[in-house]
């Protein structure tokens, strides 16, 4: 298998960042979220909107030439984290996240934060393993069909080498 590389991501980019993000949305949410929120989200071309705002904010990770998942940030929050279903479990989300923590130094950040769904098992479990720790929850009642319990999740940044 060939190393997950990320990089800044470009206008080029952006037709696979949607098409990537619809099949990761279906994988993965459609399985816990409202049916509402998940028709809403198809009906509004919800992955284009995303990619569209964050795209100056956002990196992609590549395996073997193909983007392999992106994500977003808004200053020290974590705002988009996402990888197709065909390359979950390969170094693409640890390789994103270590991407941005570095971008987070060297925009001064000490931590930063991420929102995640309470029904979202398997991000929390990956959120778990690479050092983040719940520190809030609540309930989005923005979610059609909500309300949904979120939970707020930070980690610490640890110091540059050198």
């Amino acid at each position: 298998m060939t190393v997950p590389v990320a990089r800044t991501a470009t206008p080029d980019d952006v037709f696979q960042m949607e098409e990537l993000m619809r099949d990761a949305f279906e994988a993965s949410y459609a399985n816990f979220m409202p049916e509402q929120y998940v028709r809403e989200f198809y009906d509004a071309n919800g992955a284009r909107q995303t990619v569209h705002e964050g795209l100056s904010k956002a990196a992609v990770v590549e395996i073997a030439g193909m983007v392999a998942g992106f994500a977003m940030h808004d200053e020290n929050v974590l705002t988009e984290l996402w990888v197709a279903p065909m390359f979950q479990r390969k170094g693409a989300g640890r390789t994103l996240l270590e991407w941005m923590e570095n971008r987070f130094r060297r925009l001064g950040y000490d931590s930063y934060s991420l929102c995640c769904y309470a029904l979202n098992g398997k991000a929390l479990e990956f959120y778990k393993k690479n050092g983040f720790t719940r520190t809030s929850e609540s309930d989005s009642t923005e979610v059609p069909g909500g309300p949904v319990k979120v939970y707020t999740l930070s980690k610490k940044l640890d110091k540059p080498d050198g």
